[in-house]
């Protein structure tokens, strides 16, 4: 029999709700009877960790492979954490569930596989919800509110057992990018680095856990590495993730350097305590960018960012260096702005958001989507 895979995905966060409903035995049935042959559920952070686990496989640490047997044919379920990349598993699968993080929505619209969203209603100021509400509203995703409406959405959806959504192929191929950012515009770049024949522009680009960075580097996926070089990626102690990303994207080219610095604030924080941590990275920030001086700032709302906008305001306004920051709302802010977005958007030079309806909350912005070219349902 042909396998038929469903991929369960978390993202970087806790999210045990999804996990035990993926992992539980009426997820199995019902699978089972729409023609899936197993599930495959990366689980992040969380601490549940599926109760069909035999011994793991040698060699790979949190992991798990088990089967289960039925009347109707054998059962497949494998676990892991953290893969630098989601699209294989994306790929092979003919159903997607996913958390409402905007790097795992991305990669499956754009692997043209049905997707059912799941909220995680337990994170603070969930603003994933805006994506998530709004790609459904198109058509491209279908919603689920909580974890323990699941089950039923996946019985009551005529479609749920359809691998490949009704949805426009060319959705998520947008030609947009920040090489073209730069042509259109003329207060990016420092006036001796407008022309190609100049000297190269000095660039430091923050990265961010979750779906921060894989925002950020499909942004820069056109990058000019030669005319912005050298490039400095700063990223929060710990991120390993982004780490790892970060060198797998310059590869052996050279021409970058990795920073890590005190996290501002970390996913769940309260905003009261995240002043302190704030304050302690902010004169971390401050030191490495008055060493460093670039030219251009690259980021998109991660708390780590903070602290480096700020440093390069007052390098430019205060010491008069040559810095422009580019700030690129992440694509999951739709209705409102990110925190980070309100307190820096009168410290940098060029403000994108990427839905038509952000422009509301920041009139003066730009708005380009870096992913999505084409949003609309088939007629």
């Amino acid at each position: 029999m042909e396998e038929r895979t469903v991929f369960v995905t978390v993202g970087t966060t806790n999210f045990d709700p999804l996990i035990r409903v993926a992992d539980s035995e009426q997820f199995r049935v019902l699978m089972m009877k729409k023609g899936y042959t197993g599930v495959v559920m990366q689980i992040g952070n969380g601490a549940y960790l599926p109760s069909c686990v035999c011994v793991p496989p040698r060699g790979l640490e949190d992991s798990a492979k088990a089967e289960a047997s039925s009347q109707t044919g054998k059962w497949r379920a494998v676990f892991y954490r953290f893969k630098d990349s989601l699209d294989a598993d994306m790929k092979n699968a003919a159903l997607v569930i996913s958390h409402a993080g905007a790097g795992s929505i991305v990669e499956a619209v754009r692997n043209e596989r049905k997707t059912f969203v799941v909220i995680n209603d337990t994170l603070m100021g969930n603003h994933q919800t805006e994506l998530a509400t709004k790609m459904s509203s198109l058509g491209a995703i279908v919603l689920v509110k909580r974890a323990t409406l699941l089950l039923d959405t996946l019985e009551q959806d005529p479609g749920a057992d359809e691998p490949i959504p009704n949805i426009d192929p060319h959705l998520g191929r947008s030609e947009y990018s920040f090489t073209t950012l730069v042509d259109q515009s003329q207060t990016i770049l420092p006036p001796s680095s407008r022309s190609p024949r100049n000297s190269p522009v000095s660039t430091m680009i923050v990265l961010g856990s979750g779906g921060h960075t894989m925002e950020m580097l499909q942004e820069i996926a056109a990058i000019d590495k030669v005319k912005f070089a050298p490039r400095h990626y700063v990223i929060a102690t710990g991120d390993v993730i982004s780490t790892t990303k970060a060198n797998k994207f310059e590869g052996e080219d050279g021409g970058s350097v990795i920073h890590h610095i005190p996290r501002s604030r970390r996913v769940g924080q309260s905003y009261f305590t995240s002043i302190f941590t704030t304050i302690y990275s902010f004169l971390f920030s401050f030191y490495l960018v008055m060493r460093i001086r670039p030219n251009l700032v690259l980021c998109n709302g991660p708390g780590t960012c903070l602290p480096i906008v700020i440093s390069a305001w007052i390098l430019r306004v205060f010491l008069w260096h040559s810095t422009s920051v580019v700030y690129i709302e992440s694509i999951c802010r739709v209705t409102s702005l990110s925190l980070t977005g309100r307190l820096l958007f009168n410290f940098v030079q060029e403000f994108v958001v990427q839905w038509p309806e952000t422009v509301y909350c920041a009139p003066t912005a730009k708005c380009h989507n870096f992913f999505f070219r084409k949003l609309q349902k088939d007629s």
